[in-house]
């Protein structure tokens, strides 16, 4: 997938230049004045910060599902980073776009001159002879307006792909961040939904059980997942401090429920109360929530 983008980004660049070399009268080198060196300017800035928004792709997807809370952050110490070189790009990219809408607008009344200009010269020489008006007229009208119609054309279309290139940079963000999130529900996924169904079924289907022996054991399947999977739990760490690293580790998991059952399981370990009905049902409703979002995530 990472060598299409390649693909298509370097297709993107090339685009961008031979756009940029057309004329009136088809692709031509431009000539070295202002209007065309600010244009280049521009294309290479837009093929920049194209690269620089390709480089960044996962970061932004972050930024932009935090803004939509799309789903709740990792961690709340967690902050996406962008290069700098990429925020300098990303502010430049409104005084960019504002500096071409004005030009644009410059553009508009030189080629409104310019056909004034011409309509004021071709009455007078009505008079001349045939083969020298023309010429004349010709001559006016491209030498005002031609030039800036070429010079100014392949900036919207410029844009076009660079609005393009983001889309395509945000949805390959988008699958590999689903990639890594079915790669995530292996083998600890199986063990933990093998042991969720269990522990619901002995907790529903036999009211008598000691739920504060199904909670611990439930608690201590899901460490021992994590530990399958290569990560080790610290025998210092509290019930809080392993929620939250079994939230890290296993996305799949929700917050909310796991949360719940936590707290259950620091009343099922820490205190001598009786877990009372209601425990049970928080119990079954957590179980349920989980295992609803496993099977959610593995379609």
């Amino acid at each position: 997938m990472r060598a299409v983008y390649v693909a298509l980004a370097a297709a993107y660049v090339v685009a961008a230049l031979v756009v940029a070399s057309y004329g009136v009268t088809g692709y031509s080198f431009p000539s070295m004045n202002m209007e065309n060196v600010f244009t280049w300017i521009a294309v290479v800035f837009l093929v920049l910060l194209g690269y620089e928004v390709a480089r960044n792709r996962r970061e932004i997807l972050e930024i932009i599902l935090e803004i939509f809370r799309r789903r709740p952050a990792r961690d709340k110490d967690y902050t996406p980073r962008i290069s700098t070189l990429g925020l300098i790009f990303l502010a430049m990219l409104p005084v960019l776009l504002a500096v071409i809408l004005e030009r644009n607008r410059e553009e508009r009344g030189l080629m409104n001159i310019g056909t004034g200009v011409q309509s004021n010269i071709s009455e007078p020489v009505s008079a001349l002879p045939g083969n020298l008006t023309a010429p004349l007229a010709s001559s006016t009208g491209t030498s005002v307006g031609g030039s800036l119609v070429g010079v100014f054309a392949p900036l919207p279309l410029v844009l076009l792909g660079f609005a393009v290139l983001v889309a395509l940079s945000l949805l390959l963000a988008y699958r590999e961040a689903l990639g890594e999130r079915k790669e995530a529900l292996g083998a600890p996924q199986i063990l933990v939904k093998e042991e969720l169904k269990a522990s619901l079924t002995r907790i529903e289907d036999y009211p008598e059980g000691d739920v504060r022996l199904e909670i611990v054991r439930l608690y201590n399947s899901l460490c021992n997942a994590v530990n399958e999977k290569g990560a080790r739990l610290e025998k210092s760490w509290t019930a809080r401090e392993i929620m939250r690293f079994l939230s890290d580790t296993m996305p799949f998991i929700p917050a909310r429920p796991l949360e719940k059952l936590t707290e259950l399981f620091e009343l099922a370990l820490y205190s001598r109360r009786p877990l009372t009905e209601r425990d049970r049902e928080n119990a079954v409703r957590s179980l349920r929530e989980i295992l609803s979002a496993i099977d959610s995530a593995e379609r």
